[in-house]
Formats: C-alpha cells, sequence, structure tokens
C-alpha cells in the first residue's frame, strides 16, 4: 500500500485535527536525520499550527465586545422606563397616570422580559414589546419616556444587526480562512508522503518501514471509523469457504476500503482496486460460486 492524504480530505476538520496531530506525532518519533525530512517535517509542524490557529479564530466573536456594550445600554434604558412605569403603577388610583403606569408596566411582565435574557431573546422582546407600546406612544409622551424607549429599541436592533454580523462572519472565515490552511496542511503531509516513498526507494531502511506501517495505520484508522460508508472501490474477495465470490462497487470513482460480498465462499480479502485504500476482509456465506455488489 502506498502513503496517500486522500482521505484528509474527507473528514470533518475535528477529524481534521487529530489525524494530523497523530500523523505529526508519528514523523516527530521516526529516528531520520535526513535533511529534506526534517525540512518537510517542519512544513508539516508550520502548516498544522497555522489550520490550528485559524480554526481558533474561526471561533471568536469580534462583535462581543460591542454586543456587551449595547446590551449594557439596552439594560440602563429599559430599567429606568420599567421603572417609571411602576412607580406610576404606586400612586394612589386616582392619580390621571396611575391607570397608565399599571398598564404599561404589565407589558414587561407579559412578555417575561429580564435584563438577564440572552442577547438574541432580550432583542427579540424588546421588538415585540415596541408593537403594543407604539400603539400606545401618547401615553409614553405622557409618562416622560418616549425618547428613553425609542433609545433602548434603537440599541436592541444593533444588537440584532451585530448578532447577524456575527454568524455571517464566522461562517466565512470557517470556508475561508480554516479552509486554506487545512489545504496547505494537506498539501505539506502530501509533500512528506511524496518524500518517504523516493526514501524508500533510494536509501531503504527498518526505520522508514516502520514509520511508513504506522502511517498506513493512521489511514485504516480513519477509513474504518470516520469513513466507512463513504463510497468504494472495486475489489475481488476469495472465499475460505467451499466457493469463491466477487465483488464489485457502482462507485468507481471513490476512495473507500469497502469490498463486494461473496454470494458463493467464506471469509475472504478484498484487494482494492485503488491502491491508496486500505483493504478490508470481505464477507461471505458457504455454497457455490456467485457474484455480488455493495452499494457505496
Amino acid at each position: 500500500m502506498s502513503l496517500a492524504t486522500t482521505f484528509l480530505t474527507k473528514v470533518t476538520i475535528a477529524e481534521h485535527g487529530g489525524l494530523v496531530r497523530q500523523i505529526a506525532g508519528k514523523l516527530h518519533g521516526a529516528s531520520i536525520s535526513n535533511e529534506m525530512f526534517i525540512q518537510r517535517l517542519n512544513d508539516v509542524d508550520s502548516t498544522s499550527q497555522a489550520e490550528d490557529d485559524a480554526y481558533t479564530h474561526s471561533q471568536k466573536d469580534f462583535n462581543s465586545n460591542r454586543l456587551k456594550e449595547e446590551d449594557g445600554i439596552v439594560d440602563k434604558l429599559v430599567k429606568a422606563v420599567r421603572a417609571i412605569f411602576n412607580g406610576y403603577a404606586e400612586l394612589p388610583e386616582d392619580e390621571p397616570n396611575h391607570q397608565k403606569g399599571v398598564e404599561l408596566a404589565q407589558v414587561f411582565k407579559d412578555y417575561n422580559f429580564s435584563p438577564s435574557d440572552t442577547y438574541t431573546a432580550e432583542a427579540e422582546k424588546i421588538r415585540n414589546m415596541n408593537q403594543v407600546f407604539q400603539a400606545r406612544i401618547a401615553d409614553l409622551q405622557a409618562l416622560g419616556v418616549a425618547d428613553y424607549w425609542a433609545k433602548a429599541v434603537t440599541h436592541a436592533a444593533n444588537m440584532e444587526q451585530l448578532l447577524s454580523q456575527r454568524f455571517d462572519d464566522i461562517a466565512a472565515r470557517v470556508v475561508g480562512e480554516v479552509k486554506t490552511a487545512r489545504a496547505n496542511t494537506d498539501n505539506a503531509i502530501k509533500a512528506m508522503y511524496e518524500l518517504l516513498a523516493a526514501m524508500k526507494v533510494m536509501m531503504p531502511s527498518a526505520e522508514l518501514d516502520n514509520l511508513i506501517s504506522q502511517l498506513d495505520a493512521i489511514e485504516a484508522y480513519a477509513w474504518q471509523y470516520y469513513l466507512s460508508g463513504k463510497g468504494g472501490s472495486n475489489g475481488t474477495g476469495t472465499g475460505t469457504g467451499t466457493g469463491t465470490g466477487t465483488g464489485s462497487n457502482e462507485n468507481d470513482n471513490e476512495n473507500d476500503n469497502q469490498g463486494g460480498t461473496n454470494q458463493g465462499g467464506g471469509t475472504g480479502t478484498i484487494t482494492p482496486t485503488n491502491p491508496d485504500t486500505p483493504s478490508d476482509p470481505g464477507t461471505g456465506g458457504g455454497g457455490s460460486t456467485g457474484d455480488g455488489w455493495e452499494e457505496g
């Protein structure tokens, strides 16, 4: 089996990072002093670190400080408006603005508003409450809170805009910076694998064979635990029972380690036509010779 990096392009971001760390660990554990090997190893280290940095960068919310600031302003304004409503509600019932205070303060209760709500919930509640208050704008003006409430609505809208930008920015960074950094890591590993293949021919050694075997095992692990069922390669299985079976797959262009199902014969070994994928045992029953296929 030859070293391949195809599997790295198929795994998730989280799986990719783990596999790259395994590969780097095996490379660092090898006692190879070749100058080109060391250079390629440094390339793997630097690109994988850049990938980690890009992923961490993608998870950051650069609008956090502004969101916190806007939320603080909203909380102060809404607290003041609510306090004024409650103050009028506490007046004697015969006071002209008492009933207005009672009814307007009730709106906060109806929407279960709390300053401890999440940014999204708080902004949404203010937007919905504003529909009620706009219908009673004359009462807000009479109680002297119309301007304060209008400012609260404006800052709440700013929060919603920042939240939208945050999600858009994160999505853009994931498909931009992380994608590029991940591709650079894959290219560095591919260059290393090409060097190892050349060294195996030009300067074979037991240490090199052991390293390649360990790297092959990482690929086999990825196919078995992360990528099983994501396409297949053509293979032929020879049964250990009374018959033989051949397996093929309709997905000729997919790289997978799945073989065919032997209608005749026992457990067999599938030899993929694509040498980049590891072999897995095929399955079959006893009986007569037959042909089988498996969907990828």
